[in-house]
């Protein structure tokens, strides 16, 4: 059973999930624990920027259901200490939206991580 409480308690306090959705730093426990579906690396530093793809159990989607959860979720650590998450209705759309990502320029991030933001809420 997924201790719901604790994350609502982490998102509640300042720090890196401060203001998040309680599923944010759950997954991020996950990706941690090595659960991740899919890893895609910004570049070839593996330190650095990343995107991790995690599939939505039923039984997650359940705990976590007050907040809306999709059937994946991407979470992208930006390699400085910021994690920002999204889910999708299928795989397939988490992955175009990583994969459009990674074909901007990096020298625009922030624009870029607006434009994410805008696409992933026209796809939910």
């Amino acid at each position: 059973m997924i201790d719901v409480q604790k994350y609502i308690d982490i998102v509640s306090h300042p720090g890196e999930f401060e203001g998040e959705e309680p599923w944010v730093p759950y997954y991020w426990d996950a990706v941690l624990d090595g659960d991740a579906y899919e890893t895609y690396y910004v570049s070839d530093d593996e330190d650095g920027a990343a995107y991790d793809v995690l599939e939505v159990e039923p039984d997650e989607k359940e705990a976590f259901a007050d907040w809306g959860l999709g059937d994946w979720v991407v979470l992208y650590d930006n390699g400085d200490g910021f994690t920002y998450a999204m889910t999708f209705s299928t795989y397939e759309q988490a992955s175009r939206y990583i994969q459009k990502d990674l074909e901007l320029d990096s020298e625009d991030a922030e624009e870029n991580q607006a434009l994410m933001q805008r696409e992933a809420s026209n796809n939910e």
